[in-house]
């Protein structure tokens, strides 16, 4: 049951993960200001959030993402994972592990993502897919609502469980506007094995799976004056089907709030 005590725990995460996430903003709002501006986004984001997680806090999710440390996505999912629990919602997250040549393939992977012609061989792709098959065999997801898989590198779980009753969501964090065609190619056939994807406006591509785009927030936190929430965000809708979310204080919101990129 949602209690005082997990409110005040969601406030907290909110304002030491959310609203101040880089040293570098306090140095240039007076403390003054800071101070009010954190008070009323914190309260006014749990809020919100609280209320949008009712319809979901019976339920458990998991995420899959390549570390626990370093990078967007850590930067993401370190604060969204504690919320998620605060807010009542069962939230597990689990790391694939791999050799140094995993990580060097899915490093190729991401850079060709980002339009670097970057050939992936057969080697790869066969070192690439066993890693990620060790990792399918080591998790159990039986009691999970809905899979969420962050990025290229474990990417390809999804084919490890054909008998999957829960819907298998992939959030791309990375700039899928100008892939290097063979690779988007190979990885679309993972891709398209998901219930639904998640990136921004700009990475949308022409897939049979529904998309779902969450606008970009800059660095300054979703209540700040130059944050998405406070401007137009533009949407090209491509593939099955696409659907925008709004710019609020969302689970969604702040995750992509937190999301450096």
């Amino acid at each position: 049951m949602y209690s005082e005590s997990r409110s005040q725990f969601a406030q907290s995460i909110w304002q030491t993960h959310a609203f101040f996430p880089s040293a570098s903003l306090k140095r240039v709002i007076p403390p003054s200001v800071a101070a009010d501006r954190l008070q009323a986004a914190s309260h006014f984001g749990i809020e919100r959030i609280n209320r949008k997680a009712e319809r979901v806090r019976t339920m458990r999710v998991a995420h899959v993402s390549s570390t626990f440390y370093g990078g967007g996505v850590t930067e993401l999912l370190t604060p969204l994972t504690l919320l998620m629990n605060a807010m009542g919602i069962e939230t597990d997250w689990h790391l694939v592990q791999g050799t140094p040549s995993f990580f060097a393939s899915t490093k190729k992977l991401h850079n060709s993502l980002q339009g670097e012609r970057l050939e992936f061989s057969e080697t790869e792709c066969t070192v690439y897919e066993q890693v990620v098959f060790e990792n399918a065999t080591r998790l159990h997801l039986d009691d999970c609502d809905a899979v969420i898989v962050h990025d290229p590198q474990p990417l390809p779980l999804i084919s490890h469980f054909s008998d999957r009753e829960v819907p298998w969501l992939w959030q791309c964090h990375v700039d899928l506007s100008s892939p290097f065609a063979p690779v988007w190619q190979y990885l679309r056939g993972f891709v398209e094995q998901y219930d639904g994807v998640f990136s921004l406006p700009e990475y949308a591509r022409d897939i049979a799976v529904n998309q779902h785009f969450v606008s970009p927030a800059i660095k300054n936190g979703p209540a700040s004056e130059g944050s998405s929430a406070s401007r137009a965000t533009r949407l090209k809708s491509k593939g099955k089907r696409a659907r925008e979310i709004p710019d609020e204080p969302s689970l969604g919101g702040l995750a992509r709030s937190l999301d450096p990129i």
